[in-house]
């Protein structure tokens, strides 16, 4: 009787858990580490019971650990210029080609991922319409990236941002906390 259960354990923690950072994890509740907790997390979710209040204070089944940004709050216009108080010389800059090149060779970087993420997000609004007559972004007459980290003062909560400033003097910053995106801004 005890291996039907653990055989049911075991695949499900081979599955994707829902809300996982990655895709593909056995850590259901990601602390970190796969243990006897997981595998309770997982023969509870196969028998679908909810998910403890201590793990899931808002109940919508998804272990707090693994939102990372279900616990901070930006104001509803979190500039980066005017609330987070950032110079442009604060942040580093790069050129899309740089992004693509980043992109290609190595495409697990956290940045990368972070800033693929947002240049797909933004492309049919913004990138698609800046592609010079050799299919490429020019920094002069398109636009350039930016990324670095920024502190909320009223919190002091750390966020990685991404920021595209677009040549028009409009701008999307994306405000992130590991792989997810907490907030993001369009300003003009």
């Amino acid at each position: 009787m005890k291996t039907p259960i653990l055989l049911l354990s075991l695949s499900l923690m081979m599955a994707p858990a829902a809300a996982s950072a990655s895709p593909w994890t056995s850590d259901i509740n990601c602390s970190g580490s796969t243990d006897v907790v997981d595998v309770m997390l997982a023969v509870t979710q196969a028998l679908g019971f909810p998910l403890s209040e201590n793990l899931d204070a808002d109940g919508n089944e998804v272990p707090d650990a693994c939102e990372p940004c279900a616990s901070v709050s930006l104001p509803p216009d979190p500039s980066l210029w005017y609330y987070f108080e950032a110079n442009p010389g604060d942040l580093n800059s790069l050129t899309d080609d740089a992004v693509i090149a980043m992109l290609t060779s190595d495409p697990n970087h956290p940045l990368a991922g972070r800033i693929g993420r947002v240049r797909t997000l933004i492309w049919g609004m913004v990138l698609a319409y800046r592609l010079n007559a050799q299919g490429h972004i020019d920094p002069n007459s398109g636009g350039q990236w930016l990324h670095g980290e920024v502190t909320d003062p009223a919190t002091g909560q750390s966020y990685d941002v991404i920021h595209w400033k677009d040549i028009d003097d409009s701008s999307f910053s994306f405000y992130f906390i590991g792989d997810e995106i907490c907030e993001w801004y369009y300003e003009n």
